[in-house]
């Protein structure tokens, strides 16, 4: 049986979902883009989980559910993937850049939401991890399955016309790229300090590649601006609904501040010393 705080995330990842959907009608590449983008978040988590062993889902607790993956991690994927797509296209990020920044922007939300689903029951890490229980591998997974499926898209953009078949390329080629950076990862980054090397490394690189890009600050569409406002609302409804904030109060504050990025990026608003550098190069 569904218990209610499994239906609720349902129904919030579903209305995220629609969200995206009608941003992206009626557009055949983005309807292709976030169509694509539901099986391929299903299939990364069910490959991630035979390949690496690290976590689960309690998939009798879902209503909806594939092999080992329940469905609703699916739509959570596409919707944010298509939102920090949209988001990027937005602020005029540069084609070549768009994969660090919605790699960034994914990441963006797992990093206040995954520590507050451990202690829902909506999955569970073995052994957990140093963030809260999360494993520091987490969030290279959460930024490579957004930067992948983003630099193929793009990418594959003037060799394949069809948006399908664009979408279902690209998501085969982030597969595999996942899985391969994973496997990277577990050669190399035996220790905690390689790993939060690696991983700041990479967080950095990516601020830079993004921060020195000719951006334009214009207001993000509501409903694309929606997705990420649902999944940081719902995930701080839980940190409090659930007493979690009486154990992990850093968490509030983590959780407040990446809903504090949320609202900048989809107000058109980022530190003034960002958009002076940006401004002055584009005069």
């Amino acid at each position: 049986m569904v218990r209610p705080l499994f239906a609720l995330n349902l129904l919030m990842s579903l209305t995220a979902l629609a969200a995206a959907f009608v941003d992206a009608y009626p557009s055949r590449e983005r309807l292709a883009f976030l169509a694509l983008a539901v099986p391929y978040g299903v299939a990364l988590e069910q490959l991630v989980i035979l390949r690496f062993a690290r976590y689960r889902y309690p998939v009798d607790d879902f209503l909806l559910t594939v092999a080992d993956v329940p469905l609703v991690i699916g739509f959570g994927w596409a919707a944010i993937l298509y939102a920090g797509y949209r988001t990027a296209e937005r602020l005029d990020v540069s084609p070549a850049r768009r994969p660090f920044f919605v790699g960034l922007f994914a990441l963006h939300v797992d990093v206040a939401i995954d520590a507050v689903a451990i202690r829902a029951g909506f999955w569970s890490w073995t052994p957990p991890g140093v963030w809260f229980g999360v494993p520091l591998g987490n969030f290279l997974g959460w930024f490579l399955v957004a930067a992948l499926f983003t630099a193929a898209w793009v990418g594959l953009r003037d060799r394949i016309r069809r948006p399908a078949v664009r979408a279902s390329v690209s998501a085969v080629a982030a597969l595999a790229g996942l899985i391969a950076g994973l496997q990277l990862w577990t050669w190399g980054a035996t220790t905690t300090p390689r790993r939060v090397a690696v991983l700041g490394g990479l967080l950095a690189l990516s601020g830079v590649v993004v921060a020195t890009d000719d951006l334009s600050f214009r207001p993000i569409p509501r409903l694309v601006g929606s997705v990420p406002v649902l999944y940081h609302g719902f995930y701080l409804a839980l940190l409090f609904g659930l007493g979690i904030f009486r154990t992990e109060p850093v968490l509030v504050a983590v959780s407040l501040a990446m809903l504090g990025v949320t609202a900048a990026l989809h107000a058109g608003r980022l530190p003034s010393s960002l958009v002076t550098r940006t401004r002055s190069r584009s005069d």
